[in-house]
Formats: structure tokens, sequence, C-alpha cells
């Protein structure tokens, strides 16, 4: 029986947090490579106008912890955050862009995956998935490129065409979500790092976790 993503995580996210009280705090984490925004579509009609209709948050821009707190159909994001004890990273000056992940797009991974990232064991894997949808800078929409870009934890490929803008193989669904410290742009997928599936494949000896 499917069991929706953020129903798991009453069960086993108290679990995780004592053991991520200590991370180091991943704005000092080094990032290799240098973002390049500038202005890349010659011919913006060539390209899907992206949904533009506005999440609910409040009348005042908070940080980027503050507007997927406000967001419903971001409170998985919100929650596994919170357990990897990235809020206050994700909190402070930045400036940071997150391509953050919906509940659906959580709850569409396969269940046995969910499960082992919320494994105490494998909390350093959930820290990488989720410092793969965080990129060092401000990047809006039009600032976006064709092309490889670096992550907290690796690189995604970004992908501008006719059917709308793409990372990896997620599909930005609401860009350009303000925040005083950096942006937010929802996606329908998870980005999950191939350093995580191939450490999720030696950890277990189950296949189908993808």
């Amino acid at each position: 029986m499917t069991i929706a993503f953020h129903r798991l995580l009453s069960g086993k996210l108290a679990v995780l947090i004592p053991g991520l009280i200590g991370l180091t705090a991943l704005a000092s984490t080094p990032v290799q490579g240098q973002i390049e925004v500038e202005q890349v579509l010659s011919n913006p009609t060539e390209v899907a106008p992206l949904d533009n209709t506005p999440i609910a948050q409040t009348s005042n821009v908070g940080n980027l912890v503050d507007v997927a707190s406000n967001s419903e159909q971001l409170s998985t994001l919100t929650n596994l955050v919170g357990a990897a004890g990235l809020s206050d990273t994700l909190s402070n000056d930045g400036p940071f862009t997150v391509f953050a992940p919906t509940n659906d797009a959580f709850n569409a991974l396969p269940q046995q995956t969910r499960n082992e990232l919320l494994k105490p064991e494998n909390r350093d894997l959930l820290i990488d998935t989720l410092k793969n949808h965080v990129v060092p800078g401000n990047v809006t929409s039009n600032q976006l490129q064709n092309g490889p870009v670096q992550t907290l934890n690796d690189d995604v490929s970004v992908r501008l065409g006719p059917n709308g803008v793409f990372v990896d193989n997620a599909r930005v669904t609401q860009p350009d979500i303000p925040a005083s410290n950096g942006v937010v742009h929802t996606i329908n997928q998870v980005l999950v790092p191939d350093n995580v599936r191939a450490s999720l494949a030696r950890r277990q000896a189950v296949p189908g976790l993808w």
C-alpha cells in the first residue's frame, strides 16, 4: 500500500534530528565552479511559458525556509530540511537558489527509496539529496542557461525548450518565488544525485529502489 511521504515523517524524523544537530553549516562547504547568470534567451518565444500563479505565502517576503513553510505543497521539503539541520543555513544571508520538489514529487519516489532516505544510518544520503537542490547565488528563471549548474552536492543539467525549463528530468512548475535571501523554483521531481543512488544500491541488497 502506498503511503504518502509526509506521513512517514512523523514516525521517523524524530530519530534523525539528534544525529544531525552537530552538522556543520553548508554555507562553508566549498563549491567548485562558478554559476553563469546571464541572459540567454535570444528568442523567448521558443521556450514554453511557465506558470506564474503565485504560491500562497505571507505578504512580507521571508527567507527561503519561511517561503517554503508557508506553502502547503512544500511541506514535505520543509520537514526534511528541518530534520537534516539545514534550516539555519537556508535562513542565513546566502543568497541561494532552491529547486524545490513539491509533495507530489516526493510521493512519486518509490516507497522503499523514501523509507531508506529516512533511516538514521542513511542521514548522510538525505543531506546529499537536499544539497543537490541548492545552488549558490540568486538565479532567476531568465538567467538560467542550457548546461550544467553546480549545486552544493553535484552538477545538475538545465535545459530550456518548447516544453518548458527542465533541471535534469524535473520540470520547473513555478518559477521565481522570491525570498529575502534567494529565490525558489518548484519542480515536479526529486533530484536524487548519482552518489546517493549508488550508495543506496550498495547498502541495500534489495532490487527495485528506482
